[in-house]
C-alpha cells in the first residue's frame, strides 16, 4: 500500500522508518516498540533511492520475528 499510494508523492527527500516488522524479518526489533524493526527508506522523486536496516544476530531473536525466515539461515 505504502509503495502505492504514498511513495509516489515523496518528491522531496524523505527518511521512513521504522517499518512493521513483518515487511523486513531479519531487521532488528526497535526498543521502543516492539511491532516495529529498525528500517529506513530513502525517497526521493516517489523511488525508493537507498533502503537500510540493522540485521539481527540471534537466532532467537530472529524466529520471534518470523519464523519462516529461518528457512533462510537454514544450513
Amino acid at each position: 500500500m505504502f509503495e502505492k499510494l504514498i511513495e509516489p508523492t515523496l518528491i522531496q527527500p524523505t527518511f521512513v522508518t521504522p517499518l512493521p516488522k513483518e515487511l523486513v524479518p531479519l531487521a532488528k526489533l526497535s526498543p521502543d516498540d516492539p511491532t516495529t524493526v529498525e528500517v529506513f527508506e530513502c525517497c526521493i522523486n516517489g523511488q525508493e533511492i537507498s533502503p537500510g536496516y540493522t540485521e539481527q544476530f540471534s537466532r532467537a531473536e530472529i524466529t520471534l520475528i518470523q519464523p519462516r525466515a529461518m528457512v533462510i539461515l537454514a544450513p
